[in-house]
C-alpha cells in the first residue's frame, strides 16, 4: 500500500496520545477488574476529528481506512474457516478504527496493511467489548469512550444455515457481508471527512 504520510512526525501529538491512553486505560483496567469504570458524560467525549486524527497520526497515513484495507477485510470473511466461531449468529459487532494496540503502541506497518487497527468488538448486553481489542478477561467499556455517533456502526451477525461449527455455506458469507460492507462504508466515509 502506498504511504502517505508526509505531513506526519514519528510522535503523534498530545491530544492523540492522551486518547489513545484512554482506550487503553479501560482495556488494562477491565483486566484487573469486573467492576465498571466511571463513564463519562457524552459532553466530554472525543469529538470524531480528534478520534479521526488521532487515527491518521498512529497509522501515519492521510487515508485510514483505504479500499485496499475494506479488500481485505472483505476477503477474510470470504475465506474465513472459522467464521462463527469469530463471529457467532445473533452476536453484535462495534466496527471502528483504532490504530494502537491495547497498550495504546503503534500497530506495525504490516498489521496497519493487514488492516489489523479496523476493529470488529464483540458486545454483549449491556454494549461492553467482550472481544476484539485484546485479550478481554472482562468485559471493557472501550466502546463507550469512542465519539457518540461511532457508538452506532454495530451489526448483528445473522443466523447461519447450517448447525455445524465448520459447515458455512456461500449464502452464510453473503448474509454478514450484507450486514459488513454498509459499516465498513459508513466508517469509510466518516474518516475521510475528517
Amino acid at each position: 500500500m502506498e504511504r502517505m504520510n508526509t505531513q506526519y512526525n514519528e510522535i503523534p501529538s498530545k491530544r492523540s496520545i492522551e486518547l489513545a491512553r484512554q482506550y487503553s486505560a479501560e482495556h488494562q483496567r477491565a483486566q484487573r477488574t469486573a467492576l465498571p469504570p466511571l463513564l463519562p458524560e457524552d459532553k466530554s467525549l472525543p469529538k470524531v476529528e480528534e478520534w479521526a486524527q488521532m487515527n491518521r497520526e498512529f497509522v501515519q497515513n492521510d487515508e485510514v481506512l483505504p479500499e485496499e484495507v475494506v479488500q481485505k477485510i472483505i476477503a477474510g470473511f470470504l475465506m474465513s474457516g472459522d467464521l462463527k466461531n469469530k463471529y457467532p449468529a445473533g452476536s453484535r459487532f462495534l466496527v471502528t478504527a483504532l490504530g494502537i494496540s491495547d497498550n495504546a503502541y503503534k500497530l506495525t506497518l504490516d498489521e496497519i496493511d493487514a488492516g489489523k487497527h479496523i476493529k470488529f468488538l464483540q458486545l454483549d448486553e449491556r454494549n461492553r467489548v467482550i472481544r476484539g481489542f485484546g485479550q478481554n478477561i472482562n468485559p471493557s467499556y472501550v466502546g463507550h469512550l469512542l465519539p457518540k455517533n461511532i457508538q452506532n456502526f454495530v451489526f448483528t451477525v445473522p443466523a447461519y444455515e447450517k448447525p455445524g461449527q465448520y459447515d458455512i455455506t456461500p449464502q452464510d458469507r453473503e448474509n454478514i457481508l450484507r450486514e459488513v460492507k454498509p459499516i465498513l462504508s459508513k466508517l469509510q466515509i466518516l474518516l475521510n471527512q475528517y
